[in-house]
């Protein structure tokens, strides 16, 4: 078996020139389609564990449990709000602390229910933060600190020779558009699993927490491996967030229609999404669960299956117990196909095409109030841009089924869409003020690929 000691950093490989030829070949075996094209045709149309699955609920993104002595009370919090997973993704620089190795394995025996995974909070080279997770195994987190030591810049770099090039050891990234070494990590993550080492998913943080990394870098870390972005940021008790600019609690990069995020779903890309209590301290955040929660669907109940799971992007997200449930289907009417988030229905010229929500909406909101869904709204580009293309009023409590019917044009010629799904309710506050904001849940997207007919 595998150990510690037997963790050692491979030599050097010149992954600037793997990248390359990668996308080289690629695109020969792709010509004239593009490079959007490939990205959308590299997914596999249906997952693999598709209707055999199971729906986890966690917090993908928290600090503090592994390294202060409150961290059994935080852990028994993600239990009592019924969480089946948890992510530690303490700052990569404070993150291997020795107790931690033996907080970890204790936290799991006392808590063999909850998948508990080791991480970190990725200090990525010119693109801000990152949960980064892995399946577990005993050297995980000698892992994690090799991973750290070659490509987080906090970690990687030490605080004199930041000095000595000008920069900050306050900063979250490098300049922006300075991705490479960003590249080169995920390449070496793929070179890691490849070889027999762990899994990882890298989901990025806050995104519009600052004002880079930009849509583009984002896109270009997407293509690399990145596999979802923290929609629902947290700190969710923060009333004036300051930099952490939010609309109804949401980061704008998938809250704003039309935005980053529905620009590179219409480019046939795709990104999962995930919500989290950034859990710090209960001045500034929610316990896990409390609040917000990630709706993953896995292969199985496991800690590989969460890092499956949320590596293909079936993922919805929930803030204030508006729902307890959700997930969509698009399918053909009279079909026994459908497909699910982050799968892509092919369907000929002229097809019917139908968008089902499944939600369960409980009685009681997270503080234990009445509770009520106003709006359940659907977005999509199948009309050239992205837009608000229908909505539900006032749905729920109990199980619901919502159906939208595409009109006919959206089918009418070859082409390919997405389709997505927000739902809210309404508190009537400032979007940007996170105290008195709407509460919201968002879906991962489904696509949808027309063809002419055979």
């Amino acid at each position: 078996m595998r150990n510690d000691s037997s963790l050692r950093v491979r030599p050097q490989r010149n992954v600037k020139r793997e990248r390359l030829l990668r996308a080289a070949l690629a695109g020969a075996a792709l010509a004239g389609l593009g490079g959007d094209a490939l990205a959308a045709h590299a997914r596999p149309e249906r997952l693999p564990w598709h209707g055999q699955g199971v729906w986890l609920q966690g917090d993908p993104h928290l600090h503090s449990f592994l390294l202060f002595s409150q961290g059994p009370g935080i852990v028994q919090a993600a239990a009592d709000h019924k969480l089946h997973f948890i992510i530690s993704a303490e700052h990569a620089e404070r993150a291997f602390v020795a107790h931690v190795r033996n907080r970890l394995s204790t936290l799991r025996r006392v808590h063999p229910g909850l998948i508990i995974l080791a991480g970190i909070e990725w200090n990525i080279p010119g693109a801000g933060h990152a949960t980064l997770a892995v399946t577990p195994a005993p050297w995980e987190l000698a892992w994690l600190q090799s991973f750290s030591q070659q490509f987080d810049l906090k970690v990687s770099r030490s605080a004199d020779s930041m000095a000595a090039e000008g920069e900050s050891d306050s900063e979250d990234g490098a300049a922006e558009g300075d991705v490479e070494p960003a590249l080169a990590a995920f390449d070496w993550l793929r070179s890691e699993e490849e070889s027999g080492g762990l899994k990882a998913v890298v989901y990025l943080n806050h995104p519009s927490k600052k004002e880079w990394p930009s849509d583009e870098v984002i896109a270009r870390l997407q293509a690399a491996g990145l596999s979802g972005v923290e929609a629902g940021p947290g700190h969710q008790k923060w009333e004036h967030p300051g930099t952490d600019r939010t609309i109804d609690r949401y980061d704008p990069y998938v809250a704003l229609i039309g935005g980053g995020y529905d620009q590179l779903l219409a480019r046939g890309r795709y990104l999962g999404l995930m919500a989290s209590s950034d859990f710090h301290t209960e001045e500034s955040s929610y316990l896990p669960g409390q609040f917000s929660r990630t709706l993953v669907y896995a292969p199985e109940r496991s800690g590989r299956g969460v890092i499956e799971g949320l590596r293909a992007g079936c993922t919805a997200t929930v803030m204030g117990g508006v729902v307890s449930a959700v997930e969509t289907r698009t399918e053909r009417p009279g079909q026994t196909e459908s497909v699910w988030i982050s799968e892509t229905l092919t369907v000929p010229v002229h097809a019917r095409v139908e968008y089902r929500i499944l939600l369960e909406v409980p009685e009681q909101d997270f503080e234990g109030q009445p509770n009520r869904l106003d709006r359940v709204e659907v977005i999509s580009d199948f009309a050239g841009a992205p837009a608000l293309v229908h909505s539900f009023e006032s749905i729920g409590p109990g199980k619901v089924e919502l159906r939208f019917s595409l009109p006919p044009e959206a089918t009418a010629a070859p082409r390919r869409f997405y389709l997505r799904c927000r739902g809210r309710r309404v508190v009537g506050g400032p979007e940007h003020d996170r105290g008195n904001a709407d509460t919201l849940f968002y879906t991962g997207a489904t696509f949808v690929r027309v063809v002419k007919n055979t």
